[in-house]
């Protein structure tokens, strides 16, 4: 299945844009689903951009 954007005035189109959001953020939502119920899980978060890399705290 192909995922196409809706909004194509809001889609993030370089590594520099993905970056700055990255980096001002404190919150990151994830989306999960068990046993065919969803459910969202609200995380704090700290960016590593020399490792590219996301470290979740709950």
């Amino acid at each position: 299945m192909a995922y196409h954007m809706r909004r194509h005035d809001r889609q993030l189109k370089t590594c520099k844009e993905i970056n700055e959001i990255l980096k001002k953020g404190k919150f990151v939502v994830l989306s999960l689903c068990q046993d065919n119920e969803p459910y969202i899980v609200t995380l704090s978060y700290g960016y590593d951009q020399s490792q590219n890399c996301l470290y979740l705290r709950k």
